[in-house]
């Protein structure tokens, strides 16, 4: 039986400082360890209970002030948490976006994780440091 094109669902989660719920991979992840330790967590895989946040001062600010870490999970959150925290939503802040150009997000969504004209044989361009722009 043919597989049917389906698309895939976005894992959704809530931030704790603003609740609106966004693509996890938005989220900063914050998780208590199975041996009690707070951590963040980069990969968004790591073993443990989790907390999500906006990668905003305004999400971290409103969380800090209702302890909405410490209530999600269930442990004091140690200040250099907070501070590595800050720390990253401030480069994240930084960042300017880069909105994902039409092809790139075509390719995701068909599934086969190659970007438009490989597929088909055509070879991409290879931009580097070195290329001159004419």
């Amino acid at each position: 039986m043919p597989k049917k094109n389906t698309v895939k669902k976005v894992p959704m989660r809530s931030c704790v400082g603003c609740q609106e719920k966004k693509e996890k991979k938005q989220l900063i992840r914050v998780i208590r360890t199975p041996d009690d330790r707070i951590e963040l967590d980069p990969t968004g895989r790591s073993n443990g209970r989790g907390a999500y946040i906006c990668p905003k001062k305004e999400c971290l600010q409103k969380a800090m002030k209702r302890h909405a870490l410490q209530r999600s999970l269930e442990r004091e959150i140690p200040d250099d948490i907070y501070i590595s925290l800050s720390a990253q939503v401030e480069m994240l802040e930084a960042l300017p976006e880069s909105p994902v150009p039409a092809g790139q997000a075509a390719a995701d969504r068909s599934g086969t994780g190659t970007a438009p004209g490989v597929a088909d044989g055509r070879a991409a361009p290879v931009i580097s440091p070195e290329t001159e722009v004419v």
